[in-house]
């Protein structure tokens, strides 16, 4: 008889109830007073101190720069805010509704939440950029609790983000008819807006003396019948519950062998218990909501960390959080973490890959809990064997299916002890593989084991929409049962996911396909459902679909999202559309999703039905499109086309790689790779001999095509273009062929497959975290790993490919050198919109500190096809980084220009250094008896140099703040490249030796120079030198390795003068103009709003200037 795909977990210590996570918290505070229960290093030490708390004894580091706080502590923050809250007339069956990220400030809420008895729900800041769902969420949760009070905290935001203003106007939208209180978590009172209560007020609230503070009588009776109430339950559930000890966890190997179903824990009704509301996305646009049980949900996967017998989870262990604390996962990890009276350590308040690498190190953290794609880009953090991260005991991972790639990184690149591989649902899904030290204890065949149920838990694959498991070896739907399962949607949405099964249990069908191996062990197989899992975060098609619907050119198309396989990101949207569309619709459609939903949702393709083979979607009778059939035909199509399209490029790469040697060796050319493909051939060779050598490459190369026709070929684009007309068969293969094809297909993957070999690769524009993609898809497909400067070189593309056809060992690439000895003789530029025009001016915009010429991509078109071009630093690569001049910069920049465009009048502009550079260009240029129009200066006074200034470094530069991390919407934060940190340090000192000089001194050319000056209102860069001090001196403090930084308040204050700036001294004030944008220095260009501005009155000085 076969036996039945049924697996079940561990017998359940908790044959009733489980202990409230108030009632495990109090008992660890008890336990535990003195271990550290919450590290923040990107918060102060001081936060929330109270003068008895600062006196005593109990801080071991009192001299610590970060937030440290023990259980004790941790206990007296949430009591001082529970305490503030019932003052203020919120109690039991409250709701507690939080935008927040990870920030000691959550941590205190949460625990005030369940202490008081209020409904938990955290909801994710980056939800408010799509109302209609924050709306839903909001809606969803006041209709399922119906309660007597509501507190929404939320983080007060940057400067260029108003998210108190957004939340505030979501609340009012709701017309709730119950108290509201809207507590601000800002950072100083400054920060509060109107009709907020700041979260510091709150925690002023104390207990002097020891004793409470002296509350009315109807408040005293109301405070005192709570927590009798509470006394009353936990007293019932002591009674039931099972004591808890390490003992206790000893389960017989019997019992783990042969587990047999238990009886579930008992769930009370939902407003009764200590509960979270969490939402998933669901087959529609809108998220659906969850009520989370904390004590089964978290005590479960608490237990089975602290149970392990290899890698367990300790009392004073430190786990580092760095997921949303608004997904089920991130959540369930640190309540965990809790529980087991861990230490958690919040590196930030958000994944960034080196941050958290070094608090691991500096914080010795033993457990952590990421996301495939994290495990990915902690990847191209180098981590040298002898700095291997000896702390780190276990890796946890979930959120989408990990390769054996993302396992083998966690244990040999991280240096992790184990890795353990989480399969779960916010539904209250816990399954589990446990911490494994191999490889071959998770991986079998290509199949990654997503392990067994958990405690108290069983999980059964069925046949799709049957409810009898089949036999062990068959692919079916996975269902699961278990005392962390939710009761079932909020409002019965999907109800009939949910079921009572023949043993009594709840069940639920979870979409999934899945399969139980012969070891016992459950693998995951796919999903029965639509949504597509994009590097670990949830996409639902229909949202897409929805914000197309919205605009009439793509209504009309009935676009369809489904998913294609994708070697990165696991899974990628693709649009499907029901008539044929150019490139110029397909790139709308694409601009359309990333303006209104973020680059995370933007479709990898642009699929016509026709392309399919079909004239239309395949449909039901019904006439509704069916699209696991459509996705069967798009995977089909999508891999085709993958693989034809880098047939193509590899063919086109050897073939122009092929071409131009054999006219380098008959025209007695040295570099090959310097050839242009775009030239016409007489620039190469002598025109007497131009149609012999012609002739003889065609014997050679070009068989198939017509004399004639290659005659006509006026260069190596078109000899290539003639050769493929001809459908000559491919160029022969050599060894490093598949390496090549993958180096091509990753860049066309980043950059569009019209590449031009001639261009650098760091002039390709590629960031950190993207070149660890592609790298990663690189060393995936071909075996080999090449190194992370290969897309920061100044080789050419054509160079590397030259040197690969040349070398059996890919190996020889390991040596590449990203910068070069040599003193740089151009700068890179690259046109970023717009047409060049003769007698019309371009704008050359010259790059910031960063030496980044991509810096310039957000600002939006010009009117009348303004060309303009980006200039990037010609010192941004080379050994000389550190020691050039303003005067010697400009130089290289100002050739680029004349080359660009020989004659003025000139259009010149610059952000932040780089309108510096900009007027030491246009000073240049009428040294050369050129004209310049005018000057666009983002932000920048005129430097005035101090001989005693501080002398800036990298780590004095780091601590004032110079390096936030990059926020990109859909991916996480990156942290800026060591070698633009270096640029940035070389900019700021040759800023402080620069002394611009009058323009008039420039020529005898009486027409002016204007300058049209848009600074930030908020900001004061004339005070970098007295903060550099202040740099100086926490560095002397607290030592190199300190998180600690300067005041920002320097960035934000709003700035006091608008006047010319100094500028007046160089040009006249006459030919001086200012322009205000209230907000801070860094949203000129990087905030998207602000960015529409700023080119608005940018556009207002070409107006005047071309008038």
């Amino acid at each position: 008889m076969l036996q039945p795909s049924t697996l079940t977990g561990p017998p359940s210590l908790f044959t009733t109830t489980f202990p409230t996570l108030h009632h495990q918290f109090q008992q660890n505070v008890r336990d535990y007073p003195d271990t550290l229960a919450l590290i923040c290093p990107h918060q102060p030490a001081n936060l929330y101190t109270t003068r008895d708390e600062a006196s005593s004894t109990r801080t071991k580091n009192p001299s610590a720069s970060s937030l440290r706080w023990t259980y004790a502590q941790l206990d007296e923050k949430i009591e001082r805010f529970v305490a503030s809250l019932r003052r203020r007339g919120i109690g039991r069956g409250s709701l507690m509704v939080l935008f927040a990220t990870n920030t000691a400030e959550y941590v205190v809420v949460t625990w005030a939440a369940y202490r008081i008895g209020c409904v938990h729900v955290p909801l994710s800041p980056r939800c408010l950029g799509h109302e209609r769902e924050a709306v839903h969420m909001l809606e969803t949760a006041v209709g399922a609790c119906r309660p007597d009070a509501v507190v929404v905290v939320a983080a007060a935001g940057s400067g260029r983000e108003d998210v108190l203003g957004r939340v505030a106007g979501l609340v009012r939208g709701l017309q709730l008819q119950v108290q509201c209180w809207l507590i601000a978590m800002s950072r100083g009172e400054g920060g509060v807006r109107d009709g907020w209560v700041g979260f510091e007020e709150l925690m002023r609230f104390s207990k002097p003396g020891g004793k409470d503070v002296q509350l009315a009588p109807e408040e005293q009776e109301q405070e005192q019948e709570e927590e009798e109430e509470e006394e009353e339950e936990e007293e019932d559930r002591r009674s039931d519950v099972t004591q808890l000890s390490d003992d206790d966890s000893r389960l017989s190997d019997d019992s783990l062998e042969q587990p047999q179903p238990q009886p579930q824990p008992q769930q009370q009704p939902q407003q009764q218990q200590e509960s979270s509301i969490f939402f998933t996305s669901g087959t529609t646009s809108l998220p659906k909501g969850c009520f989370v049980q904390g004590a089964a949900f978290c005590t479960t996967a608490a237990r089975a960390s602290r149970a392990d017998p290899r890698h367990p989870t300790r009392p004073g262990d430190r786990v580092a959080v760095v997921l949303p604390n608004n997904h089920a996962f991130g959540y369930q990890i640190l309540m965990a973490a809790f529980l087991n009276a861990a230490t958690v350590v919040f590196p930030g308040e958000a994944f960034v890959s080196e941050r958290l690498i070094e608090t691991i190190r500096q914080e010795r953290c033993a457990h952590v809990a990421l996301v495939p794609t994290m495990v990915h880009a902690l990847k191209g953090v180098a981590v040298a064997p002898a700095q291997k991260l000896d702390s780190l005991r276990r890796v946890v991972l979930a959120g989408a299916p990990p390769t054996e790639e993302v396992l083998r990184i966690c244990l040999e690149h991280l240096g992790a002890q184990a890795v353990e591989n989480f399969y779960g649902m916010t539904e209250g899904i816990v399954v589990s593989t446990g911490p494994v030290e191999r490889l071959d204890e998770a991986v079998c065949g290509r199949d990654i084991s997503i392990g067994r149920p958990l405690s108290g838990a069983s999980v059964r694959i069925c046949a799709k929409d049957s409810r009898v498991p089949i036999a062990v070896g068959a692919v079916g739907e996975v269902h699961f049962s278990g005392p962390s399962l939710i009761d079932g949607y909020i409002g019965n949405r999907d109800d009939e996911k949910f079921y009572t099964g023949e043993d009594g249990h709840r069940w639920f069908c979870t979409g999934d396909k899945a399969v139980v191996g012969e070891d016992g062990r459950l693998y995951l197989v796919g999903r029965y459902n639509d949504t597509i899992i994009r590097g670990g975060e949830n996409i639902e098609p229909s949202a897409i679909e929805a914000v197309l619907g919205q605009t009439a050119e793509f209504h009309v198309l009935e676009p369809q999202i489904v998913r294609a396989p994708d070697n990165v990101a696991g899974e990628v949207p693709v649009a499907v559309l029901r008539t044929d569309v150019d490139e110029q619709l397909a790139r709308q459609l694409k601009d359309t999703i990333q303006t209104k939903m973020g680059a995370l949702f933007v479709p990898a393709g642009v699929v016509p039905v026709s392309a399919l083979g079909l004239d239309d979607y395949p449909r039901t009778l019904a006439g509704k499109v069916q699209k696991s059939k459509l996705t069967e035909l798009v995977e089909a199509y999508w891999t085709a086309q993958k693989s034809q399209a880098r047939s193509k490029l590899y063919s086109r790469a050897m073939l122009g790689s092929k071409l131009r040697q054999a006219w380098a060796q008959a025209s007695g050319l040295n570099d090959a790779t310097m050839m242009d493909v775009n030239v016409n051939l007489a620039a190469y060779a002598d025109v007497r001999l131009l149609e012999s050598i012609k002739t003889q490459i065609w014997k050679d190369m070009a068989s198939n095509v017509t004399l004639s026709d290659w005659l006509a070929a006026d260069t190596v684009a078109e000899e290539m273009e003639a050769i493929g007309a001809s459908g000559q068969a491919a160029l022969a293969s050599h060894p490093n062929s598949r390496l090549i094809e993958s180096l091509l297909a990753a860049i066309a993957s980043a950059k569009g497959e019209n590449m031009d070999q001639t261009l650098r690769m760091v002039d390709l524009g590629i960031d950190s975290i993207t070149s660890i993609a592609l790298l990663n898809q690189i060393r995936q497909e071909s075996g080999v790993s090449l190194p992370s400067s290969l897309f920061f070189t100044p080789h050419t593309l054509g160079e590397l490919i030259e040197r690969l056809q040349s070398s059996t060992d890919p190996a020889n690439l390991l040596d590449i050198d990203p910068t070069t000895q040599e003193t740089p003789r151009e700068c890179f530029s690259t046109l970023i919109q717009g047409t060049p025009k003769p007698g019309v001016p371009s704008l050359f915009m010259t790059p910031p500190g960063s030496g980044y010429a991509f810096s310039y991509e957000p600002l939006p078109k010009f009117a009348n096809d303004l060309a303009i071009y980006a200039l990037g630093s010609p010192f941004l690569m080379t050994k000389s980084a550190a020691t050039w001049t303003v005067e010697e910069a400009a130089a290289l920049y100002v050739q680029t220009i004349r080359k660009l465009q020989p004659e003025g009048p000139y259009l010149l502009g610059g952000w932040s250094m780089g309108a510096i550079l900009a007027y030491e260009e246009a000073y240049q240029l009428r040294q050369q008896g050129q004209q310049v129009v005018g000057i666009i200066n983002l932000d920048m006074p005129l430097p005035r140099p101090d001989p005693h200034v501080l002398e800036p470094t990298v780590k004095l530069l780091e601590v004032v703040g110079f390096y936030p991390a990059i926020r990109r919407a859909g991916k996480p934060d990156m942290e800026i490249p060591s070698y633009r940190r270096q640029h940035s340090l070389a900019s700021v000192r040759a800023k402080l030796k620069y002394s611009p000089r009058p323009m008039c001194t420039a020529s005898d050319d009486p027409t002016p120079v204007r300058i049209f000056v848009i600074w930030a209102g908020h900001g004061d860069p004339d005070r970098l030198p007295a903060v550099l001090v202040e740099a100086d001196e926490i560095l002397r403090r607290c030592g190199p390795d300190t998180q600690a930084r300067t005041s920002q308040e320097w960035l934000q204050t709003p700035r006091e003068s608008m006047g010319p700036g100094g500028w007046a001294e160089m040009v006249g004030e006459e030919n001086v103009e200012c322009r205000v944008i209230e907000h801070a220095h860094h949203d000129t260009l990087m905030d998207p709003e602000v960015v529409e501005y700023t080119a608005r009155l940018m556009q207002v000085a070409v107006d005047k200037w071309l008038s």
